[in-house]
């Protein structure tokens, strides 16, 4: 299985990068499982065209050949990032019938809860499947210290019922894909 890890933030020093990359350290460790990494810092992006006439022809590869994808993103004023929304936006039918699970990252309670109530009809509409087990990093300066979780293992357990459903559905979509 193949996946493409999003990481929804170019602000400098935001927590969502530190949650990607443990996102991709957890999934990395699964049997079976390739995963790569993008963000607004990866793929440098410039703003002089937009949506799929924008040429990223990287990251379109990454994403023909994901099979699933985990998108990682701060809540900003209750939504997502205009970089995020960006970097989705660069593909299209490539997104059509994968799944795909959210981690958000906020500061405060609910974790970026709200931000992925707006993004799932988003993704819907792109075509992509979206999960229903969630993880929530709320009160990230809290739980982060020095770029790693104070209670990694809390993480995992989250990270794991996440994970034990993207793949499930990336298995029952890619043969949907290929069969029906």
């Amino acid at each position: 299985m193949r996946i493409l890890i999003f990481s929804g933030s170019a602000r400098q020093g935001n927590y969502t990068a530190h949650v990607a990359e443990f996102v991709r350290e957890f999934v990395s460790k699964k049997p079976d499982v390739q995963v790569e990494l993008v963000s607004p810092q990866t793929l440098h992006l410039n703003f002089e065209n937009e949506g799929t006439s924008a040429n990223y022809p990287e990251l379109r590869q990454q994403v023909t050949a994901a099979d699933a994808f985990i998108i990682v993103a701060p809540e900003y004023n209750h939504g997502y990032s205009g970089s995020l929304k960006y970097m989705l936006d660069l593909n299209l039918k490539e997104y059509t019938h994968k799944p795909v699970a959210f981690v958000g990252v906020s500061s405060g309670q609910f974790g970026g809860a709200r931000m992925i109530e707006h993004l799932t009809s988003i993704v819907r509409k792109m075509g992509l499947v979206a999960t229903a087990s969630d993880v929530n990093v709320g009160y990230d300066e809290k739980e982060i210290i020095d770029g790693k979780f104070v209670d990694p293992a809390k993480w995992e357990k989250r990270l794991d019922r996440l994970f034990t459903e993207l793949s499930w559905m990336s298995q029952t979509l890619k043969y949907g894909r290929e069969h029906i």
